[in-house]
């Protein structure tokens, strides 16, 4: 039998918890004592436990709400919260910008859904944490201790993963924040799926241009050269592993280019049967087996249609 006297307190008169004391259940540490963490897997077994399941998306918000109320005085004295259901802000803005991007978010959640109806396991999480820090030495402060040693590109937004799924922002301009808001909640949205790389980024560059109204996309005579001229030099190894997109100068941005200049030309080649290859990518390939089996070529002549011929075969990963 289950003894589960050490949190009675925590049970509703039904036995469904869904409210919770979260530094009881989950005490945790910081990032260099400055940022509160829960134990989230210790918190996930005691949510497995003792929540009835149709509840527990419940009670992974109601543990959000109160990791963001703990964590907000450690990011300053100006930092306020909102939230509507999943998503939880916290920001220094005006309230009207901080409001703006609450509705802009819940929006996005909501079309993302739309556009990745067709995409099975394609989700947002039950709960949706987004900070949206006001300087860059906090920004890289927090996200630092996600990060493996070395050096790393910088970014304007990231999801993490580790934990509790969430989006950091760094500081910027309204629209584009909410252009990154889009481009995480894309890689929200299919973390489930374990693709590939260079095919979620892909994706998300597509969707967030979609969905903040922003068409960034561009691509001329001049960067179809540096394409070119780029990985014919590099090869693509990076690329299909991903690895290409955490690296510094033009690696990252020709990674991220190559990436949507892929997606699209597949898309616009295929039509449905970009979903079919989309669900069957796995990372280990890069995705060559899904394409062989249903676009009817190998990643390497996907890339030859754009950057011309060469050894641009992916190498499996090592088990």
């Amino acid at each position: 039998m289950k003894d589960d006297s050490n949190h009675d307190e925590n049970r509703d008169p039904e036995g469904a918890t869904c409210r919770f004391k979260l530094w009881q259940v989950a005490p945790g540490s910081g990032n260099a004592d400055r940022f509160p963490v829960p134990d989230w897997r210790t918190l996930d077994a005691w949510i497995t436990g003792n929540v009835e399941e149709r509840l527990r998306p419940d009670a992974w918000f109601h543990a959000a709400t109160q990791w963001i109320e703990a964590l907000r005085p450690a990011l300053g004295p100006t930092y306020t919260v909102l939230s509507s259901h999943p998503v939880l802000l916290v920001g220094a803005r005006s309230p009207n910008e901080l409001a703006g991007l609450l509705t802009f978010t819940c929006h996005a959640v909501e079309v993302m859904g739309d556009y990745l109806r067709a995409v099975p396991r394609s989700a947002i999480p039950s709960a949706l944490p987004v900070l949206q820090l006001n300087t860059l030495e906090l920004y890289y402060d927090y996200v630092s201790t996600f990060y493996e040693d070395g050096e790393h590109a910088t970014s304007a937004g990231m999801y993490i993963t580790r934990g509790l799924p969430h989006v950091v922002l760094a500081p910027g301009p309204v629209w584009d924040l909410e252009a990154t808001i889009a481009h995480e909640l894309t890689h929200a949205s299919l973390a489930e799926l374990e693709l590939p790389l260079w095919i979620e980024e892909g994706v998300a560059q597509i969707l967030c241009q979609l969905i903040a109204d922003v068409p960034t996309f561009w691509i001329d005579h001049e960067l179809a050269a540096r394409h070119r001229f780029y990985w014919g030099l590099h090869g693509l190894d990076e690329f299909w592993s991903g690895r290409s997109f955490g690296k510094p100068g033009d690696a990252q941005r020709l990674s991220y280019s190559l990436a949507e200049v892929l997606v699209r030309n597949i898309a616009a080649d295929t039509g449905d049967r970009f979903y079919e290859f989309l669900c069957a990518s796995e990372r280990a390939d890069a995705g060559d087996r899904a394409a062989r089996e249903h676009l009817g070529k190998s990643l390497a002549q996907c890339a030859a249609d754009f950057l011309g011929p060469g050894k641009w075969e992916p190498k499996p990963e090592a088990p």
